[in-house]
């Protein structure tokens, strides 16, 4: 009876220990989520830099927060875990996406789909071409003193671009399809962040939305629309 007792008091110490280290790492992984520097970039840039380089990628952002912005495509759970998928680079067949892991369900009661975004998460990894974030959360920002005007103005200015109107315009201009419509409307949404997260005009811009032509109107259109809302802003 004692040698059983032996036996199952090792299995429950090594189980309890098991416990405790996992737990450990996740409060550790929360912490880093909180507290590390910040790598500010969209989506579709953070997909490209690991497909070009992903050793070169993970060492940049070791020991970095990652704000990631883009819009909101999908919601799962897995094991209890919550993710927020953010659209990456879509070429043919291939969606190469971001999805960031929440570190609180409640998190994604205010998330929709199609939202524009900013959440950070912390530990990068790849799978199948896919950013996977750990202890996501909305980003929020404290305005530097060292920041530009032009970089205070567009975190202040709230932008609304019409990207229905323009899809609109250039599925009618373009002769497109109803079914082109969700990523016309993406392209455009990317584009009016990209403005906003990088201050900077199309001719800045990566290519990020394939050969697509329609695609690619749109998100410099977004990108333009939302650029003379800046401009406007700083001249009053």
């Amino acid at each position: 009876m004692f040698g059983k007792n032996g036996i199952f008091g090792g299995i429950s110490g090594f189980l309890l220990l098991c416990w405790l280290i996992w737990h450990f790492n996740g409060w550790m992984t929360d912490y880093d989520a909180k507290t590390l520097p910040v790598y500010e970039t969209d989506a579709a840039s953070l997909v490209q830099k690991f497909a070009d380089n992903e050793p070169g990628a993970s060492a940049e952002l070791e020991g970095k927060r990652i704000a990631v912005t883009g819009i909101i495509t999908d919601f799962d759970m897995t094991f209890d875990t919550p993710s927020v998928t953010i659209q990456g680079i879509h070429q043919g067949w291939s969606n190469n996406d971001v999805v960031v892991n929440l570190a609180d369900k409640s998190t994604a009661m205010n998330l929709h789909k199609g939202d524009n975004v900013t959440l950070v998460g912390v530990e990068p990894s790849v799978t199948m071409g896919s950013v996977f974030l750990k202890s996501g959360r909305v980003y929020s920002k404290t305005l530097s003193h060292g920041e530009s005007e032009r970089e205070t103005a567009t975190r202040k200015v709230e932008i609304n671009v019409d990207c229905k109107s323009i899809t609109e315009n250039i599925l009618l201009v373009q002769n497109g399809k109803k079914e082109d419509t969700w990523p016309v409307m993406e392209a455009c949404g990317e584009g009016s962040h990209w403005a906003v997260l990088h201050y900077a005009d199309g001719s800045e811009a990566p290519h990020l939305w394939s050969s697509n032509e329609m695609y690619n109107e749109s998100f410099h259109a977004g990108l333009e629309d939302a650029l003379k809302q800046i401009h406007s802003y700083l001249k009053q």
